[in-house]
């Protein structure tokens, strides 16, 4: 009898193509022919575990069990800036306030981000501020300095404000110039 081997795959779903990724949990991303050739001749079970573009928000503070799964699977790491932290080690935060007045809907995957508890404490603490970017649902945060940060499920990227692009555009052309 051979052993049983669990595997747990991401597809994003706006990623349907013949060169689709697929992020095995903690280990490697292949593309899909590459997962198909390897498991070649092997049985395997496919079972879709959660559907998360249509998984629906929830009126409830504490997510549901499918909701942190469909969360720590969106995002490998803490939603934190140039963080190492598994989110499978944090815990579900929403980055919005939970009001408690009866407003229905506030726990979802666009509305949640996992956070360490220190980096709960210091964004409860408002020492580092978040927003999410309402077209993608990612996270930026503003740090006690005032450099913003946009942090997504693949890495973190500064966020340069509008009044340093003609500097940098500048700065850009005259190291141009002396290049030539």
């Amino acid at each position: 009898m051979q052993p049983k081997v669990s595997l747990e795959g991401v597809i994003e779903a706006d990623a349907i193509a013949a060169d689709t990724v697929c992020r095995i949990d903690d280990a490697v991303t292949i593309t899909t022919e590459t997962l198909a050739t390897v498991l070649e001749g092997k049985t395997v079970q496919v079972r879709p575990v959660i559907d998360m573009p249509r998984l629906p928000d929830e009126d409830q503070y504490r997510p549901s069990l499918a909701m942190r799964r469909a969360l720590r699977t969106r995002w490998r790491y803490e939603a934190f800036p140039f963080s190492t932290t598994l989110a499978k080690d944090c815990q579900s935060d929403h980055v919005k306030r939970y009001a408690w007045n009866g407003k229905l809907l506030q726990t979802g995957l666009k509305k949640m981000i996992p956070l360490s508890s220190r980096v709960h404490r210091v964004k409860t603490a408002c020492f580092w501020l978040v927003v999410m970017q309402p077209e993608r649902a990612h996270p930026i945060w503003t740090s006690p300095l005032g450099y913003e940060y946009l942090v997504t499920p693949y890495g973190t990227e500064p966020v340069i404000p509008p009044r340093h692009y003609r500097r940098l555009e500048k700065q850009r052309r005259e190291r141009l110039a002396l290049a030539s």
